[in-house]
């Protein structure tokens, strides 16, 4: 039996099935309570942990409404289902970089590359990079270059095989402004000796901190890696205040290292940061509301008019129409092509490591990853950014792992077009009706 089937029927079980349904479960009658729903889905979207915790979901799931016990029951299966992901190739899942290669030869030919006006020459440059393998010089000019992903990938380069020789060039690259670069720096510091090592990573970390942008987790974490491993004495006083950082994962990293560093035993005490108003319950009674992406004329041009799954992901669908309505993604790029699988855009940095500050939370609904949908990428459990892939064949593997929020109705042949480095000119919201 289909997972989603199944779902259904628990959920049918558990609200009654007095109303029709739709083909993702939610009822298509309108709601006796809107402000108990938006209670409700504020309480889903903190994932119990706001101020009213499940309360409003308990509430709702006594209630009389077939639509608020539904949106109650199926909330608290999410909150308590975390299913294990699917064991597939960690290069066949999104946000992964691409394995293909695009150039071959010496490392000088993609000097000129690394610097062409066409964004789609750039990252096929940037991804060579990798398989790169010459004296060091020209990684070494790359290693400053002024584009994050030529300048991260070249650093990646120069340190395969765990050399040590430019730790001077990786020390330099934490002060970066791309997280990418950032990150690509503190792995090549990995087994470092250098004296100039731990003010770096210090200094680094207290600078993506001040910031208080979620994605930068990956990034931070390293850090500490690195400075778990350094055998100079640190100033354990610099960690202490990640002990109690917005990101839980920093902060029990830092209270892990902390403790070891002193004699007392330090425990994570994470302060969350708010979760941002959403209109969530408006979104969920809007039908019929699309994202509309329209392709740059150098990218092919063309149109790709996206349904959005508003019972399904309300809370992924309001952060996305939000960012849309205020032209974040308009000049961005599918900046990933994996052919068979998936295209994946919407980084301000053309990578996997650049997108909206805040984590989104997943919304793992009965929609299945079929070609055409279209889902928010991640890189782990509820570590969204604002990025999306539109699937290009039945990739059901991904069923439960990756929040879908959306189906292509038209433009699938454009879709089929794209490859990494085209870019979106505009990114719209368009129609959406409000039941009433």
């Amino acid at each position: 039996m289909k997972k989603s089937l199944l779902l259904s029927l628990i959920l049918c079980g558990l609200a009654g099935c007095a109303t029709r349904q739709t083909s993702a479960g939610a009822p298509t009658s309108f709601y006796s309570d809107s402000s108990l729903l938006q209670r409700m889905l504020v309480a889903e979207d903190a994932r119990g942990t706001g101020a009213e915790g499940i309360a409003p979901l308990l509430e709702g799931q006594k209630s009389n409404d077939s639509t608020l016990k539904f949106v109650a029951n199926r909330a608290l299966l999410r909150l308590k289902w975390a299913p294990t992901p699917p064991a597939t190739p960690a290069t066949n899942r999104p946000p992964r970089a691409p394995a293909e290669r695009v150039f071959t030869g010496p490392c000088a030919r993609l000097v000129s590359r690394a610097h062409d006006s066409d964004l789609r020459v750039v990252l096929a440059a940037a991804d060579s990079l990798s398989s790169c393998s010459d004296d060091g010089t020209t990684l070494l000019r790359l290693a400053a270059d002024a584009n994050d992903n030529v300048r991260a990938d070249a650093i990646a380069a120069l340190s395969r095989g765990g050399q040590h020789k430019y730790d001077s060039v990786y020390i330099a690259a934490l002060s970066a402004h791309g997280y990418q670069v950032v990150l690509a720096a503190a792995n090549a510091l990995k087994g470092s000796t250098s004296s100039g090592a731990v003010p770096a990573l210090l200094n680094a970390l207290d600078r993506l901190t001040a910031e208080r942008r979620e994605n930068s987790r990956d990034e931070r974490v390293a850090i500490l890696a690195r400075l778990g491993e350094t055998e100079t004495i640190v100033d354990a006083s610099r960690l202490k205040r990640n002990v109690s950082d917005y990101d839980s994962t920093v902060a029990m990293k830092a209270a892990e290292l902390v403790s070891s560093w002193t004699v007392s035993k330090y425990s994570a005490t994470p302060h969350p940061l708010p979760i941002r108003a959403e209109p969530l319950a408006q979104i969920f009674g809007t039908r019929n509301m699309q994202l509309r992406i329209t392709m740059a004329p150098l990218s092919g041009g063309g149109v790709i008019l996206i349904n959005l799954f508003t019972t399904e992901a309300p809370a992924t669908i309001a952060r996305i129409t939000r960012l849309a309505r205020a032209h974040y993604y308009d000049g961005l790029s599918f900046h990933r092509y994996v052919p068979n699988f998936v295209i994946q855009g919407g980084s301000p940095g053309a990578n996997e490591q650049v997108g909206d500050a805040q984590f989104m939370r997943d919304e793992l609904g009965g929609h299945s990853h079929l070609r055409g949908t279209v889902g928010i990428s991640t890189r782990g459990h509820d570590t969204g950014d604002a990025q999306f892939f539109v699937n290009l064949v039945d990739n059901k593997r991904l069923d439960h792992d990756y929040t879908v929020f959306g189906e292509v109705v038209t433009g699938m042949s454009v879709v089929d077009k794209i490859r990494a480095g085209d870019v979106m000119a505009r990114v719209e919201v368009v129609g959406g009706t409000i039941q009433k």
